[in-house]
């Protein structure tokens, strides 16, 4: 093929192929040097539902979504936020939200 000279392109080249967890770039929240999601704590018939913060670590994005790396374990039945994430990150930095640490 013939190349036209100070012209670029943007390219993806898959180097391997391999499954992982991934979740729409809404549900992880940047804040500094780290990364965290929100999964709600209980059932969805209560009048209030709590919210607990789970450090990730982040990876490639594509197609909107980006793959996560657990650091711990999330506790079984838990809900990932995975829309809205960044409301129920600016309650708890309000204080209005429970803070169980």
């Amino acid at each position: 093929p013939r190349f036209i000279k100070d012209l670029f392109i943007e390219a993806k080249i898959w180097l391997t192929d391999q499954t992982v967890q991934a979740l729409p770039e809404a549900a992880i929240i940047k804040d500094g040097a780290s990364s965290y999601i929100y999964a709600a704590a209980g059932e969805s018939g209560e009048d209030e539902l709590k919210f607990e913060k789970i450090m990730v670590i982040p990876g490639v994005s594509d197609n909107g979504f980006t793959s996560v790396k657990l650091i711990d374990e999330m506790p079984e039945g838990m809900k990932i936020v995975v829309d809205g994430a960044y409301y129920v990150y600016a309650q708890s930095m309000a204080g209005e939200l429970e803070d169980d640490d």
